[in-house]
């Protein structure tokens, strides 16, 4: 379902004009913002600075400090109310430091996962770019053999062998 009217009647240079009328956090976001033309990416400047992590900007809310997330913060404003349960901003982009506000709409998580699924973004062996198996995955947590090794064996680097050991990536396993 998507929030926002189509580009050519949306007047996107109101977005981001300082005054008196916009909340200082409101300001702030945009000024963490790159903005591009209507149908780019807008991508999001501040932090985190890891490429794949969400844009997040640190508020204070009724005193307490909060981080929310960029694009989510965005579509709150938008609507007006925060996001009603059941639902997460997707990104029809597929860049998760974008707030463009053409890029965004509400889903739900199981319409999020068929995106991901659509565009080969899936975890584990199923993933387009997947070098290796959820079989090797268990061999490499069990094994003995030092970290340098099993990277030569598999064709891997050493830090995706960490990644796997420590269990940042292929969780599933």
């Amino acid at each position: 379902m998507s929030l926002f009217k189509p580009a050519e009647s949306l007047n996107l240079s109101d977005w981001s004009r300082p005054g008196p009328r916009l909340p200082i956090w409101w300001q702030r976001f945009w000024s963490k913002v790159d903005r591009r033309s209507v149908h780019e990416c807008w991508n999001w400047i501040g932090g985190p600075k890891r490429p794949k992590d969400y844009g997040r900007l640190h508020l204070s809310l009724r005193g307490l400090p909060k981080h929310k997330s960029a694009h989510r913060l965005l579509v709150e404003h938008q609507l007006g109310a925060p996001i009603p349960d059941g639902l997460v901003v997707r990104h029809r982009c597929d860049n998760p430091k974008c707030v463009n506000p053409l890029h965004l709409l509400l889903g739900t998580v199981k319409c999020n996962g068929a995106d991901k699924s659509l565009r080969l973004r899936v975890a584990g062996e199923r993933g387009s770019r997947a070098i290796l198996t959820n079989e090797a995955v268990r061999i490499i947590r069990a094994s003995d053999l030092s970290r340098r090794a099993l990277a030569k064996r598999y064709g891997v680097a050493l830090t995706t062998i960490d990644a796997v050991i420590q269990g940042r990536t292929w969780r599933h396993i």
